[in-house]
């Protein structure tokens, strides 16, 4: 079977913590994570020319952002969006299927955008 390598350079993402907002009825989407979404997607779209279309099934991924200079946030807290922008971006069929995920903060050579996203099928 015939490896599949996706990369896309992405904003720098939201912390899971601001990603929703409560109110009276309910859950939603926060603005800053619409804004990022958005983003993202335009991104996507002027990288996506000579790449893959998707990985299906079993995938690994390696996840790079580059050290903000406050040097706040957990490291952890910025992976959920990128995996849901893989999602949503049908560049993974699901990120249930993310068997392995290796995340570090780099240099703003190695995630020029904030963020690179490299996704491998296993």
């Amino acid at each position: 079977m015939r490896t599949v390598k996706i990369t896309v350079n992405l904003p720098p993402p939201i912390s899971v913590n601001t990603i929703w907002r409560q109110k009276r009825g309910g859950a939603y989407i926060s603005k800053p994570y619409q804004n990022w979404i958005q983003q993202a997607g335009l991104e996507w779209l002027v990288q996506k020319k000579g790449q893959p279309r998707k990985i299906e099934g079993n995938f690994k991924a390696v996840l790079i952002l580059a050290k903000r200079k406050s040097g706040k946030g957990d490291l952890d807290n910025f992976i959920k969006c990128v995996l849901d922008f893989a999602v949503n971006h049908q560049l993974v069929s699901d990120d249930c299927y993310c068997q392995a995920l290796y995340v570090r903060w780099g240099t703003e050579q190695e995630a020029p955008m904030g963020c690179r996203l490299t996704l491998k099928s296993a």
